[in-house]
């Protein structure tokens, strides 16, 4: 499972397609942050209920080739 840390949620969530935040609420910015958390979130609670192998591999550093 890839994730990225709370405290760089919105730089990298603005980052994908910088245009369409461009007018942007800050309300809508941090709305977005925070689904993008909580879905993370939801998805740590249900890799640990599978018996599917899973890992998880924070992507704050955007190091693809490791």
């Amino acid at each position: 499972m890839l994730t990225i840390s709370n405290d760089i949620v919105e730089e990298r969530i603005m980052s994908r397609n910088p245009n369409n935040w461009i007018n942007k609420s800050r309300e809508d910015i941090d709305v977005a942050c925070k689904e993008l958390i909580e879905t993370q979130n939801r998805l740590r609670i249900q890799s640990s209920k599978s018996m599917v192998p899973t890992i998880e591999i924070n992507t704050d550093n955007k190091e693809w080739d490791k």
